[in-house]
């Protein structure tokens, strides 16, 4: 998908605050005076700036409330005309020049230098009026103890005639041009700005002129707590006015999975407004199909990181020859053809199980990559992972020069073989492997060749004394996170000769905690001790031999439904090590 964010004074305050940080910079440091007066404004702005996106968070305001938001996003634009018009006549730089360029410079500004000490005075003085009344009419108060309303303020913008709106018919006709195109490829645009900036009215606007040429459309309206359920059954009831109907006794995966059907293989138009959060989108986003038919999808939102979200990545930026680094936020697919970009040192942020098998298997090409960070989410429809698994198991094994590996797919737990059928290590020079929900039924072997690795994340179906000697021996570990799933039927024994010298912190999530035995010499540097459980399958013991870790100072225990006896038996193994680590415990509802 691919995404685009038009930005309606959004943050106005932000270019505002970033110019009179850069007056107060070296480069103007021989104006006398004028850090003082920038350092007023900037610290007055600042707090307006920070009262602005509390009001763009507020679902209604009070016509004061309004009205002072009003001001102030125009006082803005008058500051920043002014900083411009200051750096263009006077802001030259004295540092490098000498007297008599200085007295030449000074006297041809002069005039300017008080015509623009005179409109400055001008603006303080605005700045102060606006902060004496936001005082008077104790807006902060109004702000923060605003009631939740009846009418839902968007359905008078949603039924605005195009004859009454102001400003709109160039960024409408745009956003018509952008979604007219003939780009075959789903694509998703995001309107960002503050609330009342007239979002919903644009977005109406362009679903009436452009809705009917699309096989089907929708508009579907969030608030900032939505019940899903209730926003895709909206979304399936206008889709069924040309489809089947489906049952009312369904679960929020049988509707994402009914509208998919609808729109597999159909051109379609839908606009999501006023979205909040990420997840609801994450959420939302299931239910469009990538069906290379011409669709559109609109969001309109507040956040900024939420209308980055879902964005995709040019396809031309495989074309860049230099290109080191690629980060990227809202978890999109990997770019087609992404082996081509052969100069790629750091790639982070995208989705496995939204990228295709080919570009999973296109990553292998990326030989001088030395940080890797992929992740996945649910991809509702999608048959299981494994093909795509394999294919990133496969790549994995041609990036040589990895330092840093970190695969994290926190909303699907994965179970497969294919890092286990490795002879050697693929990464001599790793420093950092996560693999913490990709579980294996043994530890690798080759990870005993990790020599420079630090920091280790697993997930092991069954651990043994073979197990626990290859992550011992790794010279250089100083992080271990070992999550052994339900009760395991084996024991995990640390001793003096298993290895683990530099081990500092050690964070063991398994539900049978008598498993784990230290015995004397074991672990000599470990500091932190972090033991994560579910208390409802607590088999009511405690790491044997706690007393044996020299140098432990802290034990945090993380645990659901937890109750006094398992805070008694920690806290007894705690109080029983000769050294009085400090012993922490939190009841949490989710562990992982």
């Amino acid at each position: 998908m691919a995404g685009i964010a038009v930005s309606i004074s959004m943050g106005v305050m932000k270019p505002v605050l970033a110019k009179l940080g850069a007056l107060m910079g070296d480069e103007y440091k021989q104006l006398k005076g004028l850090r003082k007066e920038v350092s007023f404004l900037e610290r007055e702005l600042s707090a307006m700036n920070a009262l602005l996106e509390k009001m763009d968070a507020a679902d209604e305001l009070d016509p004061q409330s309004k009205n002072w938001r009003k001001d102030i996003i125009e006082m803005s634009y008058d500051i920043e005309d002014y900083i411009d018009h200051f750096v263009d006549h006077i802001g030259e730089s004295e540092d490098k020049v000498g007297i008599l360029q200085k007295a030449s410079h000074y006297l041809k500004t002069f005039k300017d230098r008080r015509r623009l000490a005179n409109q400055f005075q001008e603006i303080k003085t605005l700045v102060i009026e606006a902060s004496e009344r936001r005082k008077r009419y104790l807006l902060d108060e109004c702000i923060s103890h605003t009631n939740p309303i009846v009418v839902d303020p968007r359905l008078s913008a949603l039924y605005t005639e195009t004859a009454s709106l102001v400003g709109v018919s160039g960024q409408k006709e745009e956003l018509v041009k952008w979604i007219m195109d003939e780009e075959q490829q789903i694509k998703v645009m995001s309107i960002v700005g503050l609330g009342g900036l007239g979002k919903t009215t644009l977005a109406s606007e362009v679903h009436r002129e452009v809705g009917a040429k699309f096989n089907y459309k929708a508009f579907v309206s969030i608030s900032q707590k939505p019940d899903m359920m209730r926003l895709l059954n909206s979304i399936l009831s206008q889709l069924e006015q040309q489809g089947k109907r489906m049952s009312s006794h369904v679960c929020e995966m049988d509707l994402i999975n009914n509208i998919r059907e609808h729109l597999q293989d159909k051109r379609y138009f839908v606009i999501v407004d006023d979205l909040w959060n990420i997840p609801e989108w994450n959420t939302l986003s299931c239910a469009f199909p990538k069906n290379n038919q011409n669709s559109r999808v609109i969001i309109t939102t507040r956040n900024e990181d939420v209308a980055r979200a879902y964005c995709r990545i040019t396809s031309e930026i495989v074309d860049l020859p230099c290109l080191s680094h690629l980060l990227v936020k809202g978890h999109p697919e990997l770019p087609q053809e992404i082996g081509k970009v052969k100069s790629l040192r750091t790639l982070d942020g995208f989705c496995l199980s939204m990228s295709s098998l080919e570009s999973i298997k296109d990553l292998g090409q990326l030989s001088n990559l030395t940080y890797l960070s992929i992740n996945s989410k649910i991809y509702w429809g999608r048959t299981p992972l494994q093909g795509w698994m394999d294919a990133l198991s496969s790549s994995l094994e041609k990036l040589g020069n990895l330092k840093y590996l970190i695969v994290d797919f926190s909303d699907v737990d994965m179970c497969t073989d294919a890092l286990n059928t490795w002879v050697s290590a693929p990464f001599c020079h790793l420093e950092r492997l996560d693999l913490p929900v990709w579980m294996l039924t043994r530890v690798p072997r080759w990870i005993g060749d990790l020599h420079n690795l630090c920091e280790l994340s697993l997930w092991v179906e069954h651990i043994g004394e073979e197990d626990v000697g290859v992550i011992g021996k790794l010279p250089s570990l100083v992080q271990l996170y070992l999550r052994i799933p339900g009760m395991t039927s084996g024991s995990i024994t640390v001793g003096g000769s298993t290895g683990f010298r530099f081990l500092k912190n050690f964070d063991f999530d398994c539900d049978g905690m008598s498993c784990l035995k230290f015995e004397a010499m074991a672990m000599p540097s470990l500091v932190k001790l972090r033991l994560i459980l579910d208390g409802k399958r607590w088999d009511k013991g405690t790491p044997i031999g706690l007393q044996h870790l020299s140098s432990l100072k802290e034990i945090h225990l993380r645990m659901t439904a937890g109750s006094k006896l398992a805070w008694d038996a920690f806290q007894k193994a705690a109080d029983a090590h000769p050294g009085g680590p400090a012993f922490t415990f939190v009841h949490v509802i989710y562990l992982r």
